[in-house]
């Protein structure tokens, strides 16, 4: 199943290259939430201007989720999402989701596509059959707010081209052993959008 947030044309060119490489049965645009029974869910905002990690805090996102239903047959959620928000870096959002699910007694490790070698940005295929690309991006000192048009036109070095599963390597996985072990708390937002339970 896949979770489109903030629907734009870069992320329906995302959502048709996953459907096609693996036969996701159910597109969801957040925050209309159904489901099907499955044992993964992806999670895809591709429009690189940091609004997904700003918007959207990890504790609202899983209180949401099993609230509307999440199926127990969830054991895994992908996150694909440009990290180049250094303010709030993809890994310590992965970090507090699981931690969130964990507090509810839920079990699921999260992957992300992220680097440990710095902000990344996700360029989806021009065509369905076509290879995904993450770039390490070389941030300017005016980067702040900007989207996916601004950080394409800068330098930036390839890190991978093919699959965007198979970029989700060991250092892109948190597991509910990580997360249970982990000194680190899940943090309240400030965010005006999170709701406390």
């Amino acid at each position: 199943m896949i979770i489109s947030f903030f629907d734009s044309a870069l992320n329906r060119k995302g959502i048709g290259s996953l459907k096609s490489e693996n036969g996701h049965s159910l597109i969801i645009n957040f925050p209309n939430f159904e489901f099907d029974q499955s044992d993964k869910l992806t999670l895809v905002s591709l429009n690189a201007d940091g609004s997904f990690q700003n918007l959207i805090a990890p504790q609202m996102l899983a209180a949401k989720l099993l609230q509307s239903g999440l199926p127990a047959s969830i054991k895994e959620i992908e996150i694909i999402v440009s990290d180049i928000d250094k303010d709030n870096p993809l890994l310590d959002y992965a970090m507090r989701l699981g931690k969130a699910f964990f507090n509810k007694n839920r079990e699921i490790t999260i992957k992300a596509v992220m680097s440990m070698e710095g902000e990344t940005l996700i360029v989806p295929p021009d065509k369905e059959s076509g290879d995904w690309r993450v770039y390490l991006i070389n941030r300017s000192s005016d980067a702040e707010g900007k989207c996916f048009d601004f950080y394409c036109s800068q330098p930036k070095t390839l890190l991978f081209e093919g699959k965007i599963q198979d970029f989700l390597q060991e250092d892109c996985v948190i597991t509910p052993k990580e997360i249970s072990s982990s000194s680190q708390q899940a943090e309240i937002s400030q965010n005006p959008f999170y709701q406390p339970q």
